[in-house]
């Protein structure tokens, strides 16, 4: 057993409103993750302030709201005020399990301060927020419901309603009003928390249970009535007719597609193929045109009155798909035709038609009567609120066929060829989906897909609100024939369609429920951005066998939910996760997540043969997310692929019409978590001949759950379609036509209860009724009304007074806890006139885009409404048109009513594109993760895309991990004002590659740049061998060389995705090797070698020193026996970074010694060498033989011959020496002079000079000259000894000799020669006489200046007669004279002449 409280719009005007919200009229909790107080753990925005939800408390903070009227006696000059006031659970458990439930697909980014830090990005948001066990067995759960916060208490067995207390801390005062209501004072006004809402929940049933508040100061319980509690029936809907009617033409009307308004009329349409359609006075046109029209009648809410009917067509073939009808209740028809006059407005997006083949012959067409002849062209028309007129009408098409249908791959179904469906957003925009096989139909640049790829394609266009432009366009499909059949928007705005392929190449994006195509037909469902020009999301959808989707629509939690048919033979695709089903049917509803990755929920329903029973016409997820379903199963023979019934179907015991013949419709509303099934009935004929069915348009549920729906009924001039309430109350009883006839139904299911009202403004003072048109599902239904003047009321349609003109609210809340919603408020602004002047809040637009301006939900009786400038207006005479203006505009409406004039100024203005680009790179491996950015802008909502690979979303960035490539990245930038801006960057899969760049010679201990190059950004470095990184970011790496190595660098984006480079490093030089005599000494010269590489220079210092060159190794230092450093400095030629450097220090050891002593003595005499040295550790002499003393200073030796007497001093590793030569006088004597002399040559002898010393030679004759000097001159023929004596000046004595000979003659050239002379001869002969030594003399003549020669016998011609003087010399070596000359005088004999 489980207890439900619900606590339901805590709300003070004017905090009506929302702040944080995703436009599913819920409000957005989102997590705290450190942008606001600890304390905190989720917060969501109301417009007047904020709601912070604490561990065990809520804290409300509501501030003041000015308002848009001026007001001369409000101070604007004063601060807001504000109220920050605490609901705190006494008693509660000290740590409940807060959860966060239902995440929205948004992120939240918050920039609070100026520090980074404080920056948090990524915050998610959440629809519920559940407290377990905030009190023993008792949950708390936070939500909200058209933007009102919402608690509800849930309480399990064995938990205590007592346990639950609510003290409210800070409020101005509280207090229970007599209707049991909670007010909570605060300095802005009051808050009313009305009184709870209880029921039980046992084995299925629900019971209401009586409850109120109890208050206790200013805490607060609760006193529920549990105890009396008896057993309660199950829940049960009441499903109840509100009329069926025929269209009453007597003209063959065929039945196509019907809609609804916000005031409850049904609009239905049809082919028409005569006149005899009623129409009405006024009506657009009255007259049928030709071949077939198409006929439009609005219905009043119960059926009784056509408000409008008029025909709209062209000569040819028209044919309606479907209607919607956009907010100011202006109808829009989606059509096609094969009229070149059907009507179009001034100004259109096209006025001509394009035609395209004649379709005459295509039997899935025949079936419906319509041949198309001179090609199918699409139509877009929208009429005013009258239907007297038109506010826009368009063709759009091609040289194809444009709307139409016919490959038997998709039409299975009798009227599937004329399928498609059209909406409006809440711009005014006007959008449609269907199919086309033209390759030239009107596109817009930025479309996600200009070009047909082949066959039929499914399209989606983009209209403004008059249709004058085509806002945004694409293709939809692969190669084979394709098909658009619905469309829907999700909570951002975006478009989801669905249909069916037969292509195999639609462009499925990853990630998706089915990403390849199974075979035969596929559903098919995709997602853009509502500027088309973005693919969402792409997926498949069904098996090997036949699947089509023929409906899409969102729920409340933004999941997509689909409806359609299916033959597969076995039932595991579709079966998932639901308690209801019929396996082996032909129908399937399936619930995928909102980006089609994930099946949430899938089941089948049907009769059990495999094959389809019904063709869809109708889908529905209401409120409650219960979903709604009709369809038609009538036997249409060849025209139906499958054999379509509903017999067998499931029908509910409270069904509407629980027997069927086979043939009509079959409605059904399924749970919304498909666990079973709430409702199944029949509805049509009972009769075999009836057979209703739809020809091939769409009809609506409201989200009321009331069907409103087309039938072609009475086929055959049958008249057994279901009237009701009956005849006398419909406009349309009986079939007036000899064939068909437009059949309409209006079907409340009585679900939801929904909260609606209008009003007639009126001047101040006025007394307003209010006229309540909720929609209600049984007569309990309770009534609370709150007006911001402070009136309330609980009665149904109160009227309520107003004193002054202004603008004020007025909420209804509705309560009924038989419905499956049990309670729904609508809050509108209630406008009383005056002659005043009021300013409207402002309207942001998107370019090209459009606003609705003004008020809505008015009944405008009795007033005249005009509006200036009439620019981009498409009505400037109701009171709230649609505003397409191109720049800012403000607009003055004056509204007339007897009585008054008021007036009202409002600005449109225009949103501006944000410029966006996404960052990142372009490039990826499968596997590889990269993070993308685009311009960050503080408000607004980022969506990127795909879905599948993404892994977090930051608002401005994205990071992906890939799965599969190429891709697109894609970005929508939705403003705060819906305004969609897109781009995107092309993900291409290469190899990876790097490319690694360095100096790679270098010196030990530099730092080298590493520049890594990759065609990949993101990843990680590493190296083998290791290397000693000293900075590192994606591109750069900064490392302390060491040594020569062959350095691998990997760069890894993912396991799958690694690219590698190798360097080879070389080392200059691993270590300087340089050397020096690190110890001298004394006089000494330093030595310095340096084994560097050629392309370095050196530098020695200090250069001063040097006795050679700077750059040259060795170096030679004079360091002038003083201890210094000497520096080396190695530069290289070409790599100025590579240096080497260093110093040596060279200490002199002061160690000499110095010998001084007489050098010359005579023979065995004792000489004294006298010495003076620096202190040494060891001193030896030698000779050590001859040494006959020593002392400090000297040494005594005996001196035998010539020789060098040495002294060496050793000191540490110094050794130091110096010696002297002493000379005995006999080894100095050397005589020198010409021993073998030439006849009658004069010899010269000489002895070695000392100085001092004194010579006597003999013997004196043959002496010439002094005998007594160092040298003499000799004469003589014989052999001879001379001798001399010598004394120095230490009386040392010398005596020696030397032989003198003179040479035989023999020995001796002598030059000679004969001429042989004639007479009157000027030529002689000369014949060579000389006497030579050796055997190869020279000779050399010269013929008395004549000339000369070398030959030994030469001959000569003189110049002239007479005597001539002839000169030979012979040069002889081995003769003592070495050169002899001769001349002789020749007579020449005188000429005869």
């Amino acid at each position: 057993m489980r207890i439900s409280i619900a606590l339901f719009y805590v709300i003070l005007y004017p905090l009506i409103g929302y702040g944080h919200s995703n436009g599913s009229n819920k409000l957005i909790y989102i997590e705290n993750k450190g942008q606001w107080h600890a304390n905190v753990l989720y917060k969501t925005s109301i417009k007047n302030g904020a709601i912070y939800l604490e561990n065990n408390k809520i804290t409300v903070n509501v501030t003041e709201n000015k308002s848009h009227k001026f007001d001369s006696s409000y101070d604007y000059s004063k601060p807001c005020q504000g109220h920050v006031y605490q609901i705190e659970f006494l008693n509660s458990l000290p740590q409940p399990q807060v959860s966060a439930e239902k995440k929205f697909d948004e992120y939240f980014n918050y920039f609070l301060s100026e520090n980074p830090t404080q920056w948090k990005g990524g915050c998610q948001g959440f629809e519920d927020i559940r407290y377990k066990n905030l009190y023993p067995n008792i949950d708390l759960v936070i939500s909200s419901k058209y933007f009102q916060p919402k608690y509800t208490f849930y309480l399990k067995a064995g938990a205590k309603v007592s346990d639950i207390k609510m003290k409210f801390n800070g409020l101005s005062n509280i207090y229970l009003k007599s209707n049991g209501d909670l007010v909570s004072s605060t300095v802005l006004g009051d808050i009313v928390d009305e009184r709870p809402i209880t029921f039980l929940h046992q084995e299925g049933q629900i019971t209401d249970v009586s409850s109120n508040f109890l208050l206790d100061n200013n805490i607060l319980t609760f006193n529920v009535g549990i105890n009396e509690i008896k057993e309660s029936q199950l829940l049960e809907i009441d499903p109840q007719i509100i009329f069926s009617s025929y269209s009453g033409s007597t003209g063959d009307n065929f039945g196509a597609s019907a809609t609804y308004d916000f005031s409850g009329h049904l609009y239905g349409t049809g082919l028409v193929f005569a006149a005899g359609y009623p129409t009405t006075t006024g009506a657009y046109q009255t007259t049928f045109g030709g071949q077939s029209d198409i006929g439009i009648t609005k219905f009043s809410p119960t059926g009784n009155a056509r408000i409008y009917s008029t025909y709209i067509g062209g000569s040819s073939f028209d044919v309606p798909h479907s209607l919607v009808v956009d907010q100011n209740n202006r109808l829009i028809l989606l059509a096609t035709t094969s009229s070149s006059n059907y009507p179009t407005t001034t100004g259109a997006f096209r006025t001509s038609f394009s035609g395209g083949p004649s379709l005459t012959g295509i039997a899935s067409l025949n079936g419906l009567g319509i041949s198309y002849p001179n090609g199918a062209d699409i139509v877009i028309t929208k009429f005013n609120t009258t239907g007297t007129g038109l506010v826009g009408s368009t063709f759009f098409g091609g040289s194809g066929t444009d709307g139409l249908g016919f490959s038997t791959d998709l039409v299975k179904n009798y009227g599937d060829g004329i399928r498609g469906e059209i909406e409006t957003d809440t711009f005014g925009n006007i959008y449609f989906a269907s199919l086309s096989n033209s390759t030239n139909l009107p596109t817009v640049t930025g479309g996600y897909k200009s070009t047909n790829s082949g066959g039929f394609d499914g399209i989606l266009a983009k209209f403004n609100t008059n249709l004058t432009n085509l806002l945004a366009f694409t293709y939809i499909g692969g190669s084979a024939d394709d098909a658009t059949y619905d469309l829907c928007f999700d909570n951002s705005g975006n478009i989801i369609a669905a249909g069916g392929t037969a292509s195999s190449n639609i462009g499925a994006t990853a990630g998706v429920v089915n990403t390849t195509y199974s075979g035969n037909t596929d559903g098919m469902v995709v997602s853009l951005n509502n500027n088309l020009s973005t693919l969402r999301f792409a997926s498949y959808y069904g098996t090997s066998d036949y699947d089509q989707i023929y409906f899409i629509e969102r729920d409340q939690s933004n999941q997509i939910n689909l409806l359609g048919q299916t033959n597969h033979s076995s039932s595991n695709y579709y079966l998932f996760n639901a308690g209801y089903s019929i396996p082996h049917t032909g129908q399937f509803v399936s619930i995928l997540n909102s980006t089609a990755t994930a099946k949430v929920r899938s089941t089948m329903f049907g009769r059990g043969n495999q094959n389809p029973d019904i063709s869809p016409t109708a889908f529905l997820v209401d409120y409650c997310d219960k979903i709604f379903i009709t369809g038609w199963g009538s036997n249409l023979g060849s025209f139906n692929t499958f054999s379509l019934s509903t017999s067998g179907l499931p029908v509910t015991s409270n069904a509407f019409q629980s027997t069927t013949l086979g043939n009509g419709f079959y409605m059904m509303i399924l749970e919304g978590n498909l666990s079973a099934l709430y409702y199944g009935s029949f509805f049509g004929g009972t009769t075999t001949l009836s057979q209703e069915h739809v020809d091939g348009g769409t009809s609506r549920f409201d989200k009321n759950g009331i069907v409103y729906h087309a039938v072609c009924a009475g086929c055959g001039g049958q008249q057994n379609f279901p009237i009701y309430p009956n005849a006398a109350s419909v406009v349309g009883p009986t079939n007036n036509s000899s064939n068909c006839n437009l059949g309409v139904i209006k079907f409340d299911f009585g679900l939801p209860v929904k909260a609606d009202f209008s009003y007639t403004p009126g001047c101040a003072p006025a007394n307003i009724k209010m006229n309540n048109y909720s929609h209600t599902v049984s007569a309990n239904t309770q009534f609370s009304w709150i007006f911001s003047n402070g009136v309330a009321s609980n009665v149904k349609e109160p009227t309520v007074a107003f004193t002054n003109p202004g603008i004020y609210t007025a909420m209804l809340i509705i309560r009924d806890s038989t419905s499956c919603n049990k309670v729904d408020t609508l809050v509108k602004n209630i406008v009383i006139l005056g002659t005043t002047a009021d300013t409207l809040s402002d309207k942001t637009i998107c370019t090209g885009s459009s606003a609705r301006i003004g008020f809505t939900n008015i009944v405008d009786t009795g007033m005249t409404f005009t509006w200036t400038p009439t620019t981009s207006l498409d009505d400037p005479t109701i009171l709230s048109p649609y505003a397409s203006p191109t720049i800012n505009t403000q607009y003055r409406l004056i509204i007339q009513k007897t009585g008054c004039t008021d007036t009202f100024y409002q600005r449109v203005l225009i949103d501006t594109p944000k410029a966006l680009t996404i960052s990142g790179d372009n490039i990826a491996c499968i596997g590889s993760s990269t993070t993308f950015t685009c311009p960050k802008y503080s408000l607004g909502s980022y969506d990127w895309l795909p879905k599948n690979m993404l892994v977090q979303s930051t608002r401005d960035s994205a990071t992906y991990l890939f799965t599969a490539l190429p891709t697109d990245i894609t970005v929508n930038y939705v403003s705060e004002y819906g305004c969609i801006t897109t781009t995107k960057k092309t993900i291409i899969g290469g190899i990876p590659t790097l490319n690694a760049e360095a100096d790679t010679i270098a010196c030990k201990g530099d730092i080298i740049t590493l520049l890594v190059k990759s065609n990949f950004i993101g990843g990680t470095l590493s190296f083998s061998p290791a290397i000693n990184v000293l900075y590192q970011n994606l591109d750069t790496v900064r490392f302390l060389f060491d040594s020569s190595m062959a350095l691998i660098i990997t760069k890894t984006i993912s396991a799958s995705c690694i690219a590698k480079d190798t360097l080879s490093f070389k080392l200059l030089k691993d270590k300087l090797n340089w050397q020096i005599d690190s110890i001298l000494c004394f006089n000494e010269l330093a030595r310095a070698t340096a084994n560097t590489h050629t392309n370095y220079t050196i530098n020695w210092q200090p250069s001063a020193t040097l006795t050679t060159p700077q750059n040259t190794s060795p170096a030679i230092f004079n360091l002038s026996n003083t201890s210094r450093k000497i520096y080396i400095e190695a530069q290289h030629n070409q790599k100025s970074f590579c240096q080497f450097k260093d110093s040596a220090f060279v200490k002199f050891i002061q160690v000499f010694v110095k010998l001084n002593a007489d050098t010359i003595k005579c023979k065995d005499s004792l000489v004294t060498i006298n010495h003076t040295n620096s202190s040494g550790t060891n001193k030896q002499w030698t000779p050590a033989n001859l040494l006959i003393s020593q002392t400090n200073q000297t040494a005594v030796f005996r001196v035998p011959q010539t020789g060098y007497y040495k002294m060496t001093v050793t000191d540490s590793n110094c050794v130091v020496s110096d010696s002297i030569r002493i000379v005995i006088l006999n080894d100095m004597i050397e005589l020198t002079g010409d021993t073998l002399i030439c006849p009658n040559d004069i010899a010269r002898i000489s002895a070695t000079r000392l100085p001092g010393a004194s010579y006597q030679w003999t013997p004196f004759p043959p002496i010439i000259g002094k005998s007594d000097t160092s040298h003499i001159r000799v004469k003589t023929k014989n052999p001879q000894w001379f001798y001399v004596h010598i004394q120095d000046t230490q009386k040392c004595y010398v005596f020696d000799s030397i032989l003198l000979k003179q040479i035989d003659s023999t020995q001796v050239a002598k030059a000679d020669f004969k001429a042989n002379t004639n007479c009157q001869n000027l030529s002689i002969n000369f014949t060579n006489t000389s006497r030579a030594v050796s055997s190869s003399p020279g000779y050399n003549w010269n013929f008395n200046g004549q000339g000369s020669s070398t030959q030994t016998n030469p001959s000569f011609n003189f110049t002239s007669y007479g005597l001539q003087n002839v000169t030979l010399i012979i040069q002889d070596n081995a003769s003592c004279n070495k050169s002899v000359a001769s001349a002789e005088a020749t007579a020449v004999n005188e000429s005869n002449a």
